[in-house]
C-alpha cells in the first residue's frame, strides 16, 4: 500500500465492508456505477504493478 499510494486502498476496503456488512441495503445501482467507472482504472494499476515486479 505504500508503495501504491495511488491506489485508492480505504475506498476499496470500504465497499466491501458495505457489501459483506449491509448486503440487503445495497444500493446495486451504484455498485454498478462503481464497478463500471473505477475497475478499468483500478485493472490498469493492478497492470502497472504486476510488470514491475515481474522486471
Amino acid at each position: 500500500r505504500i508503495q501504491h499510494v495511488n491506489i485508492p486502498w480505504k475506498k476499496i476496503a470500504g465497499l466491501r465492508d458495505i457489501l459483506i456488512h449491509v448486503y440487503f441495503e445495497v444500493d446495486l445501482d451504484l455498485v454498478w456505477k462503481i464497478v463500471k467507472k473505477n475497475i478499468p482504472k483500478l485493472k490498469g494499476q493492478i497492470t502497472e504493478i504486476e510488470d514491475k515486479l515481474e522486471r
